[in-house]
């Protein structure tokens, strides 16, 4: 009887493996494939600054006595591809003699948002508390969004106070002021 069983055995299963190839060539396969064209490009953008130079009135800054104003402004435009938000800080070195920025009062301001500095010595701007951008060290003030193409002015008073005395004579800092145009806003 086993004799027997075998030979039906192998009968279904080549029955069943030719029944499976022609079923196999029955079946449709059905697909499509398209591709981007032209591809898909990825840019980042970039943020840049430019600057005016800094105009003033009178321009020479040398030879000032107690009692002498001077006013300047900035312009700044933001030529990069993204909108960010501008931040500034005034830094100051002492070159020789006595502080003089102790006696140096400032009033700045910017446009366009108007932002004003009250009236105090230079060195109590320097040490204005601001926020703190990671990866840029000290105090900055913020002034808001500028966007692409958009411009700002800075402008500052310095005014060599009366009451300064014959201590400050040929007394000299240098001052710098960073302006910054950053992707957050941290204020």
């Amino acid at each position: 009887m086993q004799k027997m069983k075998m030979p039906i055995i192998t009968s279904v299963i080549v029955i069943a493996l030719i029944a499976a190839g022609l079923g196999m060539g029955t079946f449709a396969y059905f697909s499509d494939k398209e591709t981007t064209d032209p591809a898909i490009t990825f840019t980042a953008g970039n943020m840049e600054i430019s600057l005016g130079t800094l105009h003033s009135d009178p321009v020479d800054l040398s030879n000032m006595q107690p009692g002498d104003t001077v006013t300047g402004s900035l312009h700044v435009k933001n030529t990069g591809t993204l909108d960010g938000y501008l931040y500034g800080r005034s830094r100051y070195t002492v070159i020789v003699g006595p502080d003089l920025a102790a006696v140096l009062t400032v009033t700045s301001w910017t446009d366009p948002d108007g932002t004003i500095t009250p009236l105090i010595t230079l060195q109590a701007l320097v040490a204005q508390t601001g926020v703190t951008l990671s990866g840029y060290g000290g105090t900055w003030m913020p002034y808001g969004l500028l966007q692409v193409n958009q411009g700002a002015d800075f402008g500052i008073t310095i005014h060599f106070e009366e009451t300064a005395g014959n201590e400050y004579q040929v007394s000299s800092i240098d001052m710098v002021f960073d302006i910054l145009l950053h992707g957050q806003n941290v204020s």
